[in-house]
């Protein structure tokens, strides 16, 4: 899919918007909440949720980027208690949605991603799990976690 000059135009202008925004508003909160670490970790999380379902949900499919073509069965597992979803990874899109879609959900990720500079922050805040490939403590820790 090729995007249009106007939708172009209106992405980079929200792009840039949200980072002023972001400077503004949320980095002087985050160092106001700074000896309420409990508070200052759930704005933080609230932060970043807000942005990963208005891009997954709103952003990028205004942009024509993709749709979202089908989102089925997720009422009846919500409403069934807890669940296990297990996204395929055809695109890099999929754990978004997924989080956009299930708002109360954990994520298992591989631990080179907590590492990488630029998702750590996001990991740590969004309390991402992180499993370290071929390790079974790791793997134990993860699903302790996840309970």
């Amino acid at each position: 899919m090729s995007l249009t000059p106007l939708a172009a135009f209106i992405g980079y202008l929200f792009y840039f918007s949200g980072h002023v925004i972001f400077t503004v508003i949320v980095v002087p909160v985050y160092f106001v909440l700074a000896p309420f670490p409990g508070l200052r970790h759930r704005f933080i999380h609230g932060i970043f949720r807000w942005y990963v379902y208005f891009l997954s949900r709103v952003y990028l499919p205004f942009l024509g980027v993709y749709r979202v073509r089908e989102l089925s069965g997720l009422e009846r597992a919500r409403s069934a208690g807890p669940a296990v979803y297990v996204v395929n990874h055809r695109s890099r899109m999929d754990g978004p949605l997924m989080l956009s879609a299930v708002p109360d959900s954990a994520v298992i990720i591989k631990a080179a991603y907590g590492r990488n500079v630029l998702y750590s922050g996001f990991v740590k805040y969004m309390d991402f799990i992180s499993v370290e490939a071929g390790s079974l403590s790791s793997l134990t820790t993860a699903v302790q976690r996840a309970q």
